[in-house]
């Protein structure tokens, strides 16, 4: 449809069109834009939060309070509280905390957390650079990468912080954290670890004369927060052996152990003083029994259940008595185990061992004995052996096996590198014959619990080589 405006209304509108389109614009260049008052609130609210004392904060000290107090389920029940505390300091000094009780899984749920905080806390404000401090100290109590010398230098800049004089809850905090750290010359007196938190991990497994393979672990030294210990693990090697273990040690001072411990090997040499042979065998181990726990160690004592199955004999089953027990007095370690059983066989044999220890626990001595009185239908892997990572390193794994055996061991550790920490050793043992090594050994700490360890030792010595590894240090 053609327009019937004349020409000149029509030059007359399409002015006015464009006027009104610049007024537009231009207003809208003018008016300033609002951000939503939520918005602004929030950021009000999050610099006050940073820039004063938070009162969450004492959700963390009750907590420390209680972990000295060895109320682990306490202090917990505080941290979580202070995790969720809206102060970004508050809520990762409370996840750092927990990393201690909350096992391999924690690693990654608390570690997600803290960076989450860490982004929203500045370090230049006081209580987030306090933060910064904590997790330096305790990503090292659970064997996690860290910076001692970095804490040390932002507890530095914190003790000459103006907000000292006017924030005695942060001056409290800073003092706290030097008894802790202490200095670059001197070390301080961080609060106990506790017997640390759960661990699975897959790791090695071998022996000379078992072959090699692999194993998983999983062991818990405080279930519940109460002191419960669960130890379980499973492992297989190239050469058909098979292995399989279960103990709980319930908590309290009169407690209740449980133990199994089941394998099956495949052509493995033994050698006695008289003979040696190639065997395939079976074997399970079954005990339980009340214990007690003492200032200076424990013990339990109850019936045990073996039960043997070799390829050329009929199974054996044996019915007894079996008494464990550990004692530390300062620097010594001892533990003992005593079995005595009958039933298709008879024996009577018995392990124990004395560490000593330095105050480093870098150097240890170990004095090993292990006696037995067996009946010639007795199979002959009941009988203690030691060797390829049985009481000694070097040798084939049980090489060395005699009704009497003795021995000792001398260990010098080098300073830990991050998580990784050498030894060098030498080993004599006295059964048919007297023999003696030496060798060295990689550790590698596995957090959580850097009591926990990977193993791998090389040896040579009168036995003939030895390489062996697995979970956990040897004593």
């Amino acid at each position: 449809m053609r327009c019937l405006l004349p020409a000149r209304v029509r030059s007359w509108l399409l002015v006015a069109k464009s006027a009104v389109v610049r007024r537009t614009r231009l207003l809208c260049l003018r008016t300033p834009q609002r951000s939503p008052p939520w918005r602004a609130a929030g950021v009000v609210l999050s610099v006050g939060l940073l820039g004063a004392a938070p009162p969450d904060y004492e959700q963390v000290r009750a907590g420390d309070a209680a972990w000295d107090d060895k109320e682990r389920r306490t202090a917990r029940e505080h941290w979580e509280k202070a995790a969720a505390s809206p102060h970004p300091a508050v809520a990762a000094m409370a996840e750092l905390r927990l990393l201690q009780i909350s096992g391999t899984s924690g690693l990654i749920t608390h570690g997600i957390r803290i960076e989450k905080q860490r982004l929203r806390c500045p370090v230049k404000e006081p209580w987030c650079l306090l933060a910064e401090v904590d997790r330096q100290f305790f990503l090292g109590r659970v064997g996690m990468p860290h910076e001692r010398q970095l804490g040390l230098s932002y507890l530095a800049q914190l003790e000459q912080s103006p907000s000292l004089s006017n924030d005695p809850l942060l001056r409290a905090a800073v003092e706290q954290r030097r008894a802790w750290i202490g200095t670059a010359e001197e070390p301080g007196t961080p609060p106990k670890t506790g017997p640390g938190t759960w661990t699975i991990g897959i790791s090695p497994l071998g022996a000379t004369g078992l072959g090699g393979g692999a194993a998983m672990n999983i062991y818990h030294p405080d279930v519940g927060l109460r002191g419960g210990r669960l130890s379980v693990g499973v492992g297989a090697t190239n050469r058909g052996t098979l292995r399989g273990s279960f103990s709980y040690n319930a908590p309290g001072r009169v407690w209740w152990h449980t133990g199994v411990r089941a394998a099956r090997y495949e052509r493995v040499v033994l050698s006695t003083e008289s003979r040696s042979s190639t065997e395939s065998w079976g074997t399970l181990t079954a005990e339980v029994g009340p214990g007690l726990r003492k200032q200076w160690g424990a013990f339990w004592l109850g019936p045990a259940l073996l039960r043997d199955a070799g390829e050329t004999t009929t199974p054996q089953t044996g019915v007894g008595l079996e008494l464990w027990a550990r004692a530390r007095w300062g620097p010594t370690r001892s533990s003992l185990r005593l079995l005595a059983a009958a039933g298709n066989y008879q024996i009577a044999t018995g392990t124990g061992h004395v560490t000593l220890m330095s105050p480093t626990s870098r150097s240890l001595v170990r004095l090993s004995v292990a006696p037995t009185v067996a009946s010639p239908e007795a199979p002959v892997w009941r009988i203690p052996g030691w060797g390829g990572g049985v009481v000694l390193k070097h040798g084939s794994w049980e090489s060395l096996r005699h009704p009497v055996l003795s021995g000792i061991s001398g260990e010098v550790r080098s300073p830990k590198l991050g998580r990784f920490q050498g030894a060098v050793y030498g080993e004599g043992a006295l059964g048919d014959r007297p023999v003696a090594g030496a060798g060295a050994a990689l550790m590698v700490g596995l957090p959580p619990s850097p009591q926990n360890a990977l193993r791998l030792d090389v040896a040579w010595g009168s036995l003939g080589l030895g390489i062996s590894t697995g979970w956990s240090r040897s004593f």
